[in-house]
């Protein structure tokens, strides 16, 4: 009785006046014959296609091809793929195109957000926009550009995995639930994901970024041809920056002192790096106090860092340290126990 009720011819004369390929012709007819056997099983499928039966081209109006592939989250999987399918074709028929709505293109490679539009229309609408802006915005190479995007979302979906009160946050307000830098680290600080190569978390935060420039600011520091990311630094004490950017600066380090420009640059990374370590565990001796921090409590915080950092990490922190006090930092300084001798210079004898 239903069959009877069912027509779908309107759907094939509109689909058929836009086609001459008579192949064209005969796959459009077997995709109409398989939404017909869809709709014939599945209530809630019909209560969504009326539109598309009647009009074709209301697919490409408020959304609407893309609220069908959500929809279809409530049907068998291989039902899932096929009522998709005989959307895509139904479009490609009016028009040329070469994706669905539920993905985003980086470069050739069409990257699919249906799963994030299935748990949250607003989600996938604002990683949809993200990815999007991150495309056009990345100065990287195609490859890293889309590395970074696909990285983007396994970050997001790990972060979810690992707090589910998390996915709710975000599946309610979208990607500004992040509501700025630092809250973005302190949600995944509280939060932590295996992340090996600590790659997933900078290419989220690069993506969101490209979104929202304003609202996810990344502080960077300049060393003669690099930028070093400092985000996370300015978070815990501006001053700290600004110091470091100081250092950057002077002629030690811009490799005018006999020193070659590279291995500077990649010695101030490094120091940069221990500092980091550093911070990690001392965020509270930075406020107000920068680097000069270091040398608060008799250097207290100095003789955490030796326990922390390797020799040569150390060895390199001394130097920069001495650069920005200006004056030597002696052993005794940053040894316990050790007690400091100093012998008055003696007069030449002629």
């Amino acid at each position: 009785m239903l069959d009877t009720v069912l027509d779908l011819s309107q759907l094939e004369e509109q689909l058929g006046r836009c086609l001459t390929d008579e192949n064209c012709k005969k796959r459009i007819k077997l995709h109409i014959s398989f939404l017909k056997r869809l709709l014939l099983r599945y209530s809630v499928l019909r209560s969504h296609c009326q539109s598309l039966i009647q009009d074709v081209n209301s697919l490409f109006r408020d959304d609407y091809w893309l609220k069908l592939e959500i929809q279809a989250q409530h049907i068998e999987p291989e039902d899932d793929v096929l009522f998709r399918r005989c959307l895509f074709h139904f479009a490609t028929a009016l028009t040329k195109i070469n994706s669905r709505p539920s993905t985003v293109s980086v470069f050739d490679t069409n990257i699919d957000l249906l799963h994030w539009y299935r748990k949250s229309f607003r989600l996938g609408k604002e990683l949809n926009d993200a990815i999007a802006a991150w495309d056009k915005r990345s100065t990287l190479a195609r490859s890293t550009t889309l590395s970074n995007a696909q990285m983007a979302q396994k970050c997001l979906q790990l972060l979810c995995e690992a707090s589910p009160s998390v996915a709710e946050q975000l599946n309610e307000y979208g990607l500004l639930w992040f509501n700025s830098t630092m809250h973005f680290r302190q949600v995944f600080n509280e939060y932590p994901i295996k992340d090996k190569h600590c790659v997933l978390q900078p290419a989220l935060f690069s993506v969101l970024s490209a979104f929202k420039p304003d609202h996810f600011q990344v502080i960077r520091i300049t060393i003669n041809d690099k930028c070093i990311d400092v985000t996370d630094l300015n978070d815990i004490e501006p001053l700290l920056v600004e110091q470091l950017q100081a250092l950057a600066n002077s002629d030690k380090f811009k490799g005018e002192l006999e020193h070659d420009v590279v291995s500077m640059t990649r010695r101030f990374i490094a120091i940069v790096s221990s500092i980091r370590i550093v911070a990690d565990k001392n965020k509270c001796a930075f406020v107000d106090e920068g680097l000069d921090g270091f040398k608060k409590d008799e250097f207290a915080l100095l003789k955490e860092a030796k326990t922390l950092l390797r020799r040569d990490q150390f060895t390199e922190l001394l130097i920069v340290l001495e650069l920005h006090f200006g004056h030597e930092i002696h052993r005794h300084d940053y040894v316990d126990h050790l007690l400091p001798f100093y012998f008055e210079k003696k007069e030449s004898i002629d």
